[in-house]
């Protein structure tokens, strides 16, 4: 997953002319942009893909946008029966929290319209739990 980041000083004027708190505010956002990506970090590590056998063992850890509430969630495919699935999704639960707070620290953006786009689904195909459209 590519992802792009204001430069400090150009996010840090954008937050005053917007009313931000400067440099206090983008102290915060980076701090929760760290740990945002420290859970999706480990609930990346977490979600194991550990053979499966049907459709029904396998799910997708979704992953907010630490960039612009106009982001697009990621997903990874795991293993649902994996010993460490449930630690998977907390952390992954964890990391869209911190990437919510964060976004609602950023100055206000309009969205492109777009389709709501629902999130993809998960099979298992040959023993593996792959995203499918």
């Amino acid at each position: 997953m590519k992802t792009m980041f204001f430069a400090p000083p150009l996010l840090a004027l954008l937050l005053t002319a917007c009313g931000g708190g400067g440099a206090d505010a983008l102290a915060e956002i980076e701090s929760l942009r760290e740990q945002a990506a420290a859970k999706e970090k480990e609930a990346r590590a977490l979600g194991v893909d550990i053979p499966c056998s049907v459709n029904l063992q396998c799910g997708g850890l979704a992953f907010a946008s630490t960039v612009s509430a106009c982001g697009a969630f990621a997903y990874k495919p795991y293993s649902l029966v994996s010993s460490s699935a449930k630690l998977a999704e907390t952390a992954a639960a964890a990391q869209r929290q911190l990437a919510a707070s964060l976004v609602a620290l950023l100055p206000p953006e309009p969205c492109p319209a777009a389709p709501s786009q629902l999130p993809p689904g998960f099979s298992c195909v040959v023993s593996i739990c792959i995203q499918t459209p």
